[in-house]
């Protein structure tokens, strides 16, 4: 019987975003989707300017993902699919196993 990952279980429509944790110091959250199907990926910003032009754009540009002063730093992304995401900061974040 294979295992499942239980940071992929959809759940209940109440109990907010699923949670993924690619770096534990990692200074940016991106919620991505909408809910039900909504994840929270905790990601190193540095991380992700380093591997993509379009991160490096979004997050030091004059758009509205920029960091805040204080604060969390969120970036929405309610149109990108979940699951694709997580296979690129998988890979850029080095989580292979």
């Amino acid at each position: 019987m294979a295992e499942t990952d239980s940071s992929e279980a959809t759940p209940p429509a109440d109990a907010g975003p699923i949670y993924k944790a690619f770096d534990d110091r990692g200074d940016l959250q991106l919620l991505v989707g909408v809910a039900p199907d909504q994840y929270k990926f905790i990601v190193c910003s540095r991380t992700l300017l380093r591997a993509s032009s379009v991160f490096n754009t979004m997050l030091n540009g004059p758009w509205t993902e920029k960091q805040l002063v204080s604060g969390d730093w969120v970036v929405e992304l309610p149109d990108d699919d979940p699951i694709s995401l997580r296979r690129v900061l998988t890979l850029t974040h080095g989580r292979f196993r």
